[in-house]
């Protein structure tokens, strides 16, 4: 079966009553959670704790709203849904959970770049349904500032110091001057970071840089490619990305005094 992405909401209402009945037919949605189910479901349980659920109640409800997932699974279906009803008898109110999925193959999301009639990018929209709007929008924040480019510019005028402190000439009364320069130019801001610069040189006045970032023990890599699809994985290894950058950053600014 092709990839498929699944787009969950979860509309709850509630009354105080001891009796069951169509409380939607009645009363607007009291919350209303949309995206990746996963998502949808941590969610679902921060808001059941602050309405008083615990214990018993409170897993037996979630596996529930888990379990409606059942209704798409291994099924050649682009829509699923159900209602859970439940009592809490520690408030005396009677919750109704609207579950629905929305679920599209991969070949059928929006092309990238198509724009509906309002001029909004439909593929955004998307997302923005799938994965909530705040999400894509520090995703899209974070995408714009991690750049290795972009610490590199922070380090110009260090590189630049290191670069003339390891040239080295000679003078040759017999034939001119001789121009040694450096193959590579190691920083370590801190004990915890080091950015090593390798220099290849590819003509008489360009050099071109391979950038090497070691930090906390592990290599790190700030420059992002454009994905094919956007992911809930994606979104959080590129949220983390953008926190480890802005930490290296500090770190660089603090010990150069930028």
């Amino acid at each position: 079966m092709k990839k498929r992405v699944k787009v969950c909401t979860i509309e709850v209402y509630s009354e105080k009553t001891r009796l069951v009945s169509n409380i939607s037919e009645k009363k607007s949605a009291e919350e209303t959670f949309v995206g990746n189910k996963n998502r949808v479901l941590h969610d679902v349980k921060n808001f059941l704790k602050d309405a008083n659920f615990h214990g018993s109640a409170l897993s037996e409800l979630l596996n529930a709203i888990n379990r409606s997932s059942e209704g798409y699974i291994d099924k050649n279906v682009y829509s699923a849904s159900s209602i859970i009803k439940v009592f809490n008898s520690n408030t005396d109110l009677m919750y109704e959970f609207h579950i629905s999925y929305n679920i599209e193959d991969i070949s059928r999301l929006p092309y990238r770049y198509s724009m509906n009639r309002k001029g909004e990018n439909r593929y955004e929209k998307r997302l923005i349904q799938q994965y909530g709007g705040g999400r894509i929008g520090r995703y899209k924040l974070a995408r714009s500032k991690v750049s290795t480019g972009k610490l590199i510019g922070l380090l110009s005028s260090v590189i630049e110091t290191e670069f003339k402190s390891k040239m080295h000439i000679d003078v040759v009364t017999t034939s001119g001057l001789s121009i040694t320069y450096p193959c590579e130019i190691v920083l370590t801001p801190a004990e915890n970071l080091v950015i090593k610069l390798s220099l290849s040189q590819s003509t008489k006045d360009f050099f071109r840089r391979y950038v090497y970032i070691t930090y906390n023990g592990e290599t790190v890599d700030f420059s992002l490619k454009e994905e094919d699809e956007i992911t809930e994985e994606s979104i959080e290894r590129v949220l983390r990305l953008a926190d480890k950058f802005d930490e290296v950053c500090e770190i660089v600014k603090k010990a150069y005094n930028l």
